[in-house]
């Protein structure tokens, strides 16, 4: 699950099959966080709203638990 600021923005669930690579989470792996300007999660850009910036606070992982 990803949230952003406790409201939940995206989910992947973790479902029982022999297909390769459906959940790739059960391994280490890097987070790059980026800023997506338009696709289908955003929509179009609005050339007149450039340039923009994203300023990170801080980002936390937590280990789920099972």
């Amino acid at each position: 699950m990803f949230s952003i600021n406790g409201k939940t923005s995206f989910s992947y669930p973790k479902i029982e099959t022999t297909d390769k690579g459906q959940y790739p989470f059960g391994t280490p792996y890097y987070l790059l966080v980026d800023m997506q300007i338009q696709g289908a999660w955003v929509g179009k850009a609005d050339p007149k709203q450039l340039p923009i910036e994203m300023e990170v606070d801080r980002v936390k992982f937590y280990e789920l638990e099972k």
